[in-house]
């Protein structure tokens, strides 16, 4: 009976101390003088160019571009498209065939077409929509950026001629491009990567009126990589001759026009305050060039030098047009220039240089 007892108290005990809670120890807090480490914020860009075509950079981050409506992403901005559907080109004419060209996209545009079944007799048609203007080689600078094979025409801003540039690839590590000039000149250039980028970046500053006073080419600081590549060997000018210069000028006559750079064509030039090659130099576009011409191309240059005199734009800051050096039998009145290329010095606030004029 006692061995019985003792037996079912040693089971009460070991029951009991099985229900005992074993204590925990909390959680010490950690001291007042230790911080979280912070998290490291990750820097996706610092510029547009730095994004996928349809995103812009904002906050160091790449964010999707909202572009609603009738718009459409280039260069990285939401822009406004002519149509993005048939219906936007009714001219309200019922023998016309309306329809919308590339819908949607930057270079759309309305075309109404004259049906078979329209009247004999004359119809008043309303005239179609101004397209939205996209040069054909506003491409060129990203594809140069990669060196994507790429070609386009370009109207050259003197001599109005249709020329070529055409970007034929890498070749052994090196990007080959070329580029027509006129008086059947052209220019051949292998760019190293970081040379190629860099006149990428140029070119497109160029063609958004936002030239930088200077760009960074193989560790040195340059106003014209285009001419930088040339310098170094990168770049070749075939086919053209030299500029004959003329007669010396009087002693009194003023020359601070002309600059001590030469050059063979405006490549040589863009970028620069002088932005006009002439007779040889970089020349800037001013009142002493004006009363170099008038002394010395009255006879070379025939009645339209005179012209020249009295049809500059009002957007013009030079206040004159000079007669253009081409070769050809027209009537020069049509190319005396008063700005080139997209330099927006030579034009007041709110002018753009279009076909060498200064317009709104």
């Amino acid at each position: 009976m006692k061995k019985i007892l003792l037996l079912l108290l040693i089971l009460i005990l070991i029951v009991g101390c099985g229900q005992q809670q074993i204590p925990r120890t909390p959680q010490e807090p950690l001291p007042s003088s230790v911080t979280p480490p912070k998290q490291e914020v990750k820097v996706e860009c610092s510029e547009d160019l730095n994004c996928l075509s349809n995103q812009a950079c904002r906050h160091n981050r790449c964010i999707d571009i909202d572009c609603t409506g009738c718009n459409t992403i280039y260069n990285h901005k939401c822009m406004a498209v002519n149509c993005c559907s048939d219906s936007m080109c009714n001219d309200n004419n019922p023998h016309t065939e309306d329809k919308c060209i590339s819908p949607e996209k930057i270079n759309s545009r309305c075309s109404n077409t004259l049906t078979q079944t329209a009247p004999q007799e004359p119809v008043t048609v309303l005239p179609p929509k101004e397209p939205t203007k996209v040069p054909a080689c506003a491409s060129y600078p990203d594809k140069l950026d990669t060196c994507e094979p790429f070609s386009c025409e370009f109207q050259h801003e003197i001599t109005l001629e249709m020329l070529e540039k055409r970007i034929i690839g890498l070749v052994d590590g090196k990007c080959k491009y070329t580029e027509e000039m006129p008086a059947s000149g052209k220019v051949d250039c292998e760019y190293t990567e970081s040379v190629r980028k860099t006149i990428a970046r140029f070119q497109r500053d160029v063609d958004n009126n936002q030239v930088k006073p200077s760009y960074l080419v193989n560790g040195n600081l340059v106003q014209n990589p285009m001419q930088e590549a040339l310098n170094i060997g990168q770049c070749v000018i075939q086919g053209i001759e030299p500029v004959p210069l003329p007669t010396p000028p009087p002693q009194n006559l003023n020359m601070s026009f002309r600059s001590d750079r030469t050059c063979e064509s405006l490549i040589n030039c863009i970028g620069a305050e002088y932005t006009l090659c002439f007779e040889g130099y970089c020349t800037k576009v001013n009142s002493a060039l004006r009363e170099y011409i008038y002394a010395n191309y009255e006879h070379g240059y025939g009645d339209d030098y005179e012209n020249c005199r009295t049809i500059p734009s009002a957007g013009s800051t030079s206040g004159f047009h000079i007669p253009a050096s081409i070769s050809h039998d027209e009537n020069r009145t049509e190319y005396c220039i008063e700005c080139s290329g997209n330099h927006v010095f030579l034009c007041k606030e709110g002018y753009t240089c279009v076909n060498s004029k200064c317009v709104q």
